[in-house]
């Protein structure tokens, strides 16, 4: 697992929609009950459409679950195997490219966290003869969000004769500068986009995705 050091700008209030954090074991989340609507996605995950505005359903920009395959444009909850689940998309002209997945998450912990640990599967059907590709980045607060290429996928541009579900897990470790401050919400943001190829977009989705928080050295925290 790499190390990735993150300079990040610090500002602003708690918004509506985050995830605590009162722990430092691992949270995790694997889309178990998600049936790719916007009323059922899980805690501090939000989604947008169109890279800008959080999406709340109400465009039919949320298309249910479905195996995948060349499918109408929008969110979708991905059962890309057998009794799991991804939050992913079926990009098209008008929809994610740009839009975005992301997971808010609160110090809830009472101290400062100098790194984070963060790992996701990352899941993709190569059906089409478009690239697409899913970029990470990391912010707090109202502040600039840093990219972090470990978390990031790219899809091939030559479409597979027989596509199925292809699957890349990534891990991370973050240092976090200046450290993510007790109430502060921290940020891990996916933007999907068009990279290379024409024609139609290859589908794309994030599944058991984890973080752990750590303390600056010399700190304890209290596990609750």
């Amino acid at each position: 697992m790499g190390w990735v050091f993150v300079a990040l700008l610090l500002a602003g209030p708690v918004g509506a929609g985050e995830r605590d954090v009162f722990k430092t074991g691992p949270i995790s989340e694997s889309f178990t009950n998600f049936n790719g609507q916007v009323s059922t996605l899980p805690a501090g995950w939000t989604v947008s459409s169109d890279g800008v505005n959080v999406s709340d359903g109400s465009a039919g920009d949320f298309q249910g679950i479905h195996t995948g395959g060349a499918r109408t444009g929008g969110c979708y909850a991905w059962q890309w195997v057998s009794g799991s689940v991804a939050v992913g998309c079926q990009p098209t002209a008008d929809l994610f490219t740009p839009g975005y997945f992301q997971w808010a998450l609160v110090n809830r912990t009472g101290l400062p966290v100098s790194e984070v640990a963060v790992s996701c599967r990352m899941v993709y059907r190569n059906d089409t003869p478009r690239s697409v590709g899913l970029n990470a980045a990391v912010g707090v607060g109202t502040g600039t969000n840093i990219p972090v290429d470990g978390l990031s996928l790219v899809t091939p541009e030559p479409a597979d004769l027989a596509a199925i579900w292809e699957i890349e897990n990534r891990c991370v470790r973050i240092k976090l500068t200046p450290h993510w401050k007790p109430g502060e919400t921290l940020r891990i943001r996916w933007t999907c986009d068009d990279l290379a190829g024409t024609g139609s977009r290859d589908e794309v989705g994030l599944d058991e995705v984890t973080i752990q928080v750590f303390p600056p050295a010399g700190t304890v925290f209290a596990i609750q």
